[in-house]
């Protein structure tokens, strides 16, 4: 631009430049500008604070407790292990050892040869044992920790309580068969196909055994625990442990089974074990 053109252009006022149409490009000449139409009368509403806590609410919310509960131990072959306010890791350690064992018996039941005596009569002096500490367990069972339940229990908890007695007591005649043909098998006697038939037989009996059990087990880990965390508090358990366990100071011969590892307890989740002392497991240490 030459300098004479900028002089005459200096003193020159540029309008305000026209709305753009909504296609980008300014109004073609001679039509009419778009009307702002905005309604400014109405003042833009304020945004709504946030409310704050008021030192009531706050110390009503510091009060209040907060539920905490055990981790749950939870074993290899264990149906379930519902939370709850009770540590159930003893229940649990004992089935873990039931469960155990009567895998065990049903192996040895098949592969070990009829005509060996000496260790049938070795299997026999475990499986009584075995069944001495299984029905102390559930003598317990049936005696203290059902009934409780039962008095707080609803309709549908009542069948399930019931059907733990029922379960108990389909239980311990298979018990009996398999402990009658241990001890004919380690007297020995008979011929060899009379010894190979009543081997047959007993594992039999302990497949069933340990079918059966294992249900049993399954269902009281599962459903009738939870009714147990609904109803009983640690306080509760306390009292049953003591009157219907304790108080009868458990078999005779219980220091001799162990439901855990050769060398502990199972650890509980996050490295912890039980607080249970060895004389209410059955525990000797090796």
């Amino acid at each position: 631009m030459t300098p004479h053109l900028t002089r005459q252009l200096s003193g020159v006022v540029c309008p305000t430049p026209l709305p753009m149409r909504a296609s980008g490009t300014r109004p073609h000449r001679g039509q009419a500008r778009p009307v702002d139409r905005t309604d400014r009368s109405t003042p833009t509403p304020a945004s709504t604070p946030t409310p704050t806590l008021t030192e009531e609410t706050r110390e009503t919310m510091s009060a209040t407790p907060t539920t905490t509960h055990p981790d749950q131990l939870f074993l290899p072959g264990q149906a379930a292990a519902p939370e709850g306010p009770v540590d159930m890791s003893m229940m649990y350690l004992m089935h873990h050892g039931f469960r155990r064992d009567l895998r065990r018996f049903a192996a040895a039941a098949e592969h070990t040869p009829a005509d060996d005596s000496a260790t049938w009569a070795a299997l026999a002096r475990r499986w009584d044992l075995l069944a001495e500490v299984l029905h102390h367990h559930h003598t317990g069972e049936d005696a203290g920790v059902w009934p409780a339940l039962l008095e707080r229990a609803d309709e549908h908890e009542r069948a399930t309580l019931e059907a733990m007695e029922a379960e108990h007591a389909g239980i311990d005649p298979l018990l009996r068969s398999c402990a009658e043909r241990l001890a004919a098998l380690a007297a020995g006697g008979g011929t060899g196909a009379e010894r190979e038939a009543a081997r047959a037989a007993l594992a039999v009996r302990m497949a069933e055994a340990n079918q059966l059990l294992g249900q049993h087990l399954a269902h009281e880990e599962t459903d009738a625990m939870a009714i147990l965390q609904r109803h009983l508090t640690p306080e509760d358990w306390d009292r049953i442990e003591a009157e219907a366990f304790e108080s009868q100071n458990g078999p005779r011969s219980c220091s001799g089974w162990c439901p855990g590892s050769p060398t502990g307890s199972p650890p509980l989740r996050g490295g912890r074990r039980s607080r249970w002392p060895a004389r209410r497991c059955g525990w000797s240490g090796g």
